[in-house]
């Protein structure tokens, strides 16, 4: 094998069809184009939609490393910024001898990618396979969050009776209505993506490859959402909760969530898993809605990287509204 590689560097659109082809040999996950340009918001240009970094192999045809992220509006304090959300990366079958250690791949190939995106955005997150999260951080490229927490609900059988103040309908969050719940959101959260119409429509679209299940929850007098939550299946009868803007009202988030219940529980699903930060809203209400703490039922761990530097790792841990909508987990 060469002991020799290339510098890794930016991504041009021509790169790509040499990185899909390297993500098929690395995994089995197979996606058709069209989920590559949903995914990294190709339709977009490329200086607003996503950053790449490659590794060119000796060889001079294969793609050797691969991490590449989508760049999207972020709400800090009452002002905006820019966020990348880690996507996809993949280490080349043939050069994986050659990804660890401090001048290995994979931390060679994710600085270049940070020092493309610093100059940007404020930050960078997502969620990653544990012991690449570890190696990460060990190398100083990237580092863990810890102030997150797994939940389960068991699904019962819910009464036809229960839920009456609020009103639960599917949405594909392409009404207007839903940038009036963000501004009413921003008020709650310090610092987090803006989920606006425009957001929503994209993260929790099936052309991201995955099959949502996506509910709002209405009000009886008022055109704004009250919320909305997103799941999407993992196993026959388990579901994982994506991500979630509850209503202040434990009232009106119990009775959402029991007609959300009943609809699931006829579908088989048993269980539901969801990841929360600290700082998000919803934190408090968990344990009210029958949610119970767990440990990681996947061996993932969210990360982050600060570009700004008036951001403090305590600010970031202490202020995102972290859920599994900031990452491509799900």
């Amino acid at each position: 094998m060469p002991n020799f590689l290339a510098n890794p560097r930016p991504m041009s659109n021509a790169d790509w069809t040499s990185v899909e082809s390297g993500y098929a040999h690395s995994f089995s996950d197979c996606r058709p184009g069209a989920v590559w340009d949903w995914r990294f918001q190709r339709q977009m240009p490329r200086q607003s939609g996503w950053r790449g970094c490659i590794c060119p192999a000796p060889d001079g045809h294969d793609v050797a490393a691969f991490i590449g992220g989508s760049l999207h509006r972020g709400w800090l304090a009452g002002s905006d910024i820019c966020i990348f959300l880690s996507r996809d990366s993949f280490t080349h079958p043939s050069w994986r001898a050659l990804a660890n250690g401090r001048r290995g791949l994979f931390a060679r190939t994710e600085e270049a990618f940070h020092q493309a995106c610093k100059s940007e955005a404020a930050l960078c997150l997502g969620i990653g396979l544990d012991r690449r999260v570890r190696l990460g951080a060990l190398l100083g490229v990237s580092t863990p969050y810890p102030g997150g927490q797994w939940y389960r609900r068991e699904i019962e059988h819910e009464p036809p009776t229960a839920g009456h103040s609020c009103i639960v309908l599917p949405t594909d969050f392409h009404e207007l209505n839903w940038n009036e719940l963000w501004h009413v959101r921003r008020s709650r959260v310090r610092m987090s993506l803006v989920r606006d119409a425009n957001f929503l429509a994209w993260r929790f679209s099936d052309q991201q490859g995955n099959a949502y299940w996506r509910f709002g929850l209405h009000g009886l007098d008022s055109q704004t959402p009250l919320g909305y939550l997103v799941l999407t299946m993992a196993e026959p009868n388990r579901a994982i909760l994506v991500d979630a803007i509850l209503p202040e009202s434990v009232q009106q988030a119990r009775d959402g969530l029991r007609q959300i219940n009943r609809w699931l529980f006829s579908r088989g699903v048993r269980w539901v898993d969801t990841f929360c930060g600290v700082a998000c809203p919803e934190k408090s209400t968990w344990t009210a809605l029958g949610f119970r703490s767990i440990s990681p039922p996947l061996p993932v761990m969210p990360v982050y990287r600060i570009y700004d530097p008036s951001i403090s790792d305590l600010r970031f841990v202490q202020d995102y509204a972290f859920t599994l909508a900031d990452s491509d987990l799900f």
